[in-house]
């Protein structure tokens, strides 16, 4: 019989890119959608079949389309919204012919939504920060006053980097009112924000966590992997973002027993990518987000042996899934741009980062015989990975005309002030 097509949504999105290769490898017949159609993957040797699609921005219009392919299958979301979206719609969407696993829109509003899954998990017993909503902005030194400086301002549905860094009353506002205009953005509005003030930890780059899984259709964890990372975006005033931009895969059962705790007790169903700090001063890990997708970084769980992709399309295939066996894995995103090596050079230049400590981490890599995965390297796949160095290169350039502009604009006026000096 032929095997069902997975249909990968916004093929232009990282997360999608790290699947072709697993499910494309195990023969699977793969439908790429993007609205974007010269993105790197649809340049991949294994997908059968590419469209250019709406996004989950564009609701209507985009269940509309997938009501209308001719080809149905299983159905990947590709980022929180869109598994909203397919949450929203479910009903006809399988009724159409789809298959897909995502949470019910009310559970799944848990992970999406961080003020709800702060007091999901505070209910549960879960270790969160402290945390306080912000109803009224008027009244936003009553909500920070709860929690205590400093603190983070956070979009309640924003992905996780999204946030400003308050230590003082008098950065409180200035901090709220970046936040409004990131959750402002074109790309962001659809999700309608709300804000929280959240208690800051204390944390060093190395203590950020992440647990990825996939829970079947009747509610059971296939499996954990944890993820912890060495180096991540830093941004000029010292916050951290939530790029993997090089660290190792692992087992860390108290982490994941935490995990399976929470998603298991709120009724989770599908992918899931968990945020975790540990903190060392409290010796307790911090949940910070649940997201209901597949991690940016998803060729890491699949070349650590944990295949998150085909777990979710064997699920709903009616395939059998052999339990996993997880590797220790170190992971570097040293090709890419902006990557590993741009956002260490940046951050060295600030003297936020140790070029001792940079070099080490690879001299590690080299001198340890353990088995590393550079992202995004796939020989096998030529056609990905010769799209994916044009566009690094496409990125590099136009921020290098970027930063070039100012400056022969600088020089250009310069030029014509001592002319006209020359004439008088």
């Amino acid at each position: 019989m032929k095997p069902l097509p997975a249909i990968l949504l916004d093929c232009d999105i990282r997360a999608m890119e790290g699947v072709v290769a697993p499910l494309g490898r195990r023969g699977i017949p793969l439908i790429g959608l993007s609205a974007k159609p010269d993105c790197p993957a649809f340049h991949s040797r294994y997908l059968t079949k590419r469209m250019a699609s709406p996004t989950a921005a564009d609701e209507d219009a985009f269940v509309n389309f997938l009501l209308q392919m001719e080809d149905k299958g299983v159905v990947f979301p590709s980022d929180d919204l869109a598994a909203m979206v397919l949450a929203r719609h479910r009903g006809i969407l399988e009724a159409a012919g789809h298959r897909l696993n995502v949470p019910a829109e009310d559970i799944l509003r848990i992970g999406f939504d961080k003020w709800r899954c702060h007091q999901a998990a505070e209910r549960i017993g879960i270790p969160v920060p402290a945390t306080c909503l912000i109803e009224d902005p008027e009244a936003i030194e009553d909500a920070a006053a709860s929690v205590g400086y400093p603190l983070v301002i956070k979009p309640t549905t924003l992905a996780g980097g999204n946030y400003a860094r308050v230590r003082t009353p008098e950065e409180l506002r200035p901090g709220l009112a970046r936040m409004r205009q990131v959750a402002a953005r074109p790309e962001f509005r659809a999700r309608r924000p709300q804000f929280i003030v959240q208690e800051w930890l204390d944390y060093a780059m190395d203590d950020i966590w992440c647990v990825e899984t996939v829970y079947n259709q009747e509610g059971g964890p296939v499996g954990f992997l944890s993820v912890r990372k060495f180096r991540t975006v830093i941004y000029p005033d010292g916050t951290y973002g939530s790029r993997v931009y090089a660290g190792e895969s692992l087992v860390n059962a108290p982490l994941e027993r935490l995990t399976e705790t929470l998603l298991t007790r709120i009724g989770w169903r599908g992918f899931a990518h968990l945020d975790w700090i540990y903190s060392r001063r409290r010796d307790q890990y911090y949940l910070t987000e649940i997201n209901p997708r597949l991690p940016g970084f998803s060729a890491l769980p699949w070349k650590a042996r944990f295949d998150m992709a085909y777990y979710y399309y064997a699920d709903l295939a009616g395939l059998p899934i052999e339990p996993p066996r997880p590797r220790h894995l170190l992971y570097f995103e040293v090709l890419r741009y902006p990557g590993d090596l741009s956002s260490a050079l940046s951050t060295i230049a600030r003297g936020q980062y140790g070029l001792g400590q940079f070099l080490s981490s690879y001299a590690r890599v080299l001198t340890s015989g353990k088995r590393f995965a550079i992202d995004y390297l796939d020989w096998r796949d030529p056609g990905m990975t010769w799209a994916n160095l044009k566009s690094i290169v496409r990125t590099l350039l136009a921020e290098l005309r970027g930063l070039l502009l100012p400056a022969e604009m600088l020089r250009r006026g310069l030029a014509a002030a001592c002319r006209r000096r020359l004439q008088k």
